[in-house]
């Protein structure tokens, strides 16, 4: 069981996340909303667990800043938490991180990278920053499709995958549809 560290999502879900499933963090546009991924991955780390967090928005050096900013020390989980980068191939970077999504607009990358992620480590809180962005790049159908496939490899792995969704109103009408 993973605990978000939002105590009263916590107790509405009866203790947290339990390993093998995932939540949707369904983001209004205008809100901050990204935050409620970035406490449930420290939450994760500051008990002892591993945390992969997905950037598709930003680089990861930014988001580690983030962390800085709400007072959150990640250096002392310099082992235990890990990034995979689908923003520096994007944008024609070069990456540090361990998994790199070669082609962030293709779906059939992503999910490599992300199932690589999950067959090498043990039960870890796999933390998507952007789901939208990923629609966006890799296309609603497919992306879809690949989280289902996420989700099916999660519980078979026991990962917990947290997902920060923006609905934009685009993907409202569509996504509600499905």
């Amino acid at each position: 069981m993973i605990e978000t560290g939002i105590p009263k999502l916590d107790e509405f879900l009866g203790g947290g996340i339990p390993n093998g499933n995932s939540l949707v963090y369904y983001i209004q546009p205008g809100v901050e909303g990204e935050v409620f991924g970035l406490q449930t991955i420290y939450s994760s780390l500051k008990k002892g667990g591993t945390g992969v967090f997905v950037v598709s928005s930003t680089i990861p050096e930014i988001l580690k800043g983030q962390f800085r900013e709400f007072g959150w020390d990640i250096q002392q989980f310099k082992d235990k938490f890990l990034f995979v980068d689908a923003y520096n191939s994007l944008i024609g970077a070069p990456s540090n991180e361990k998994y790199v999504v070669s082609n962030p607009d293709n779906i059939e990358a992503f999910s490599k990278t992300i199932i690589d992620a999950m067959k090498d480590l043990s039960p870890s809180t796999f933390v998507f920053g952007s789901l939208s962005t990923i629609i966006d790049l890799c296309g609603e159908k497919e992306t879809i499709e690949a989280v289902r496939t996420w989700n099916k490899m999660a519980k078979l792995y026991g990962h917990v995958l947290v997902y920060n969704f923006t609905a934009w109103p685009v993907f409202r009408r569509n996504i509600e549809s499905h």
